[in-house]
């Protein structure tokens, strides 16, 4: 029970302090600057775009991102969180090129608080991923492999294990028209690959995939609305309708029995830092 929870926190998620990103002041925080000044500092930090940021849905001069989620119920058609204590906790951190530099994910699992990535990338003077790695303790260090497209946009991160650079867990992703149109999540002995849609705005409103084996299978789909967003059009708070479908397989008969689950709600909450 407790590994599937931990792999369903996983897949929701879209990948050692967490404030190790520094403390740059943040988007909202008041300062003495001209009209002038306030504008072209908008400007730019409007225009500034970057690959990772993009994986990220991010845009503007991002420093770190820190998602978290909660569990939530719906009343009437207001998605309301069930604690003030989230059970996911995600900070995502940027260099001043915009290209992602630590990934940390925590999970609150019967009130145990669980790291359960805590990556590191080191680049070089011209923006090339010299090192990876990621340290969960002392003594469970792993290789990160990280590869990208001719665009720049990430196709890969994995984390190795250092004696036989067996896969531990990882994300593969692929890109249509600068957008992530399939998300795969890897673990040893399980994969699990999401097709993404989005509207007319570009933004993302469902995920969806299927897993079958001999006699089991599943079907997830997450459909996604946004409540509130910041100044520069990131979004704030959003919420998750999570519907899942069970599949039970006779192999004698070739019958296929199918069970819908009731929805799960979640609302995400992003407070993101800028340079």
């Amino acid at each position: 029970m407790k590994k599937s929870y931990i792999r369903i926190l996983l897949v929701l998620s879209f990948i050692s302090v967490l404030s190790s990103c520094g403390g740059n002041k943040s988007h909202n925080a008041d300062t003495i600057l001209s009209d002038t000044i306030a504008r072209e500092a908008a400007e730019e930090q409007i225009v500034f775009e970057s690959p990772d940021l993009r994986w990220k849905d991010l845009c503007g001069h991002v420093k770190q991102c820190v998602t978290k989620r909660f569990s939530a119920f719906k009343r009437d058609s207001v998605y309301v969180a069930k604690s003030v204590d989230p059970e996911s906790y995600d900070t995502i951190c940027f260099n001043p090129k915009g290209q992602v530099e630590r990934i940390v994910m925590r999970a609150n699992y019967n009130d145990e608080d669980l790291l359960i990535q805590n990556t590191t990338l080191v680049y070089d003077e011209n923006g090339e991923c010299v090192e990876g790695y990621d340290m969960l303790s002392q003594d469970e260090v792993f290789n990160v492999s990280l590869s990208r497209n001719e665009d720049g946009y990430l196709t890969g991160l994995l984390r190795l294990r250092p004696d036989d650079d067996v896969v531990v867990f990882g994300d593969e992703v692929e890109w249509k028209d600068n957008r992530i149109s399939k998300y795969t999540y890897i673990e040893y002995d399980m994969s699990s690959t999401w097709q993404r849609r989005y509207d007319e705005q570009g933004k993302l409103i469902e995920e969806q995939t299927t897993y079958v084996s001999v006699e089991e299978g599943g079907e997830n789909n997450l459909k996604y609305g946004y409540v509130a967003v910041d100044s520069l059009g990131n979004w704030t708070e959003r919420y998750i309708i999570n519907e899942y479908v069970n599949i039970d397989y006779n192999v004698e008969t070739g019958r296929e029995t199918r069970m819908t689950q009731p929805p799960t709600y979640f609302v995400e909450r992003r407070e993101i830092v800028y340079f």
